[in-house]
């Protein structure tokens, strides 16, 4: 944790930025590399009855850290997807309650 899901982005793109981008992250976040999740969804959008292309949109799964602390997150992602020539990208937090989460059958 925190689990980054990538809409809207190819996988290659993510793979080139994924060593910079954690590392960038774990210190932010002040966690380890290994407790950060990169997943690439590969799905179609439609509207209108057509097949269409989106903006990325990187949803974030966490345990919150503060304001300061996402601000900061955001800022990396943004640049790490601008320098793959995204010029509009949406990040979204979701927070999880620490009791709301489990491994291996216990909650955190």
């Amino acid at each position: 944790m925190p689990q980054l899901i990538f809409s809207g982005v190819k996988q290659e793109e993510v793979k080139d930025v994924s060593t910079q981008l954690v590392d960038a992250l774990a210190k932010i976040a002040d966690a380890p590399r290994d407790y950060f999740t990169l997943e690439v969804n590969d799905s179609d959008f439609v509207f209108d009855g057509e097949i269409v292309k989106i903006n990325p949109v990187i949803q974030v799964l966490w345990f919150d850290r503060g304001q300061a602390v996402k601000d900061e997150m955001v800022s990396v992602i943004d640049q790490a997807l601008r320098s793959k020539g995204y010029p509009n990208i949406e990040i979204i937090f979701e927070a999880l309650g620490k009791e709301s989460y489990y491994e291996n059958a216990v909650h955190y």
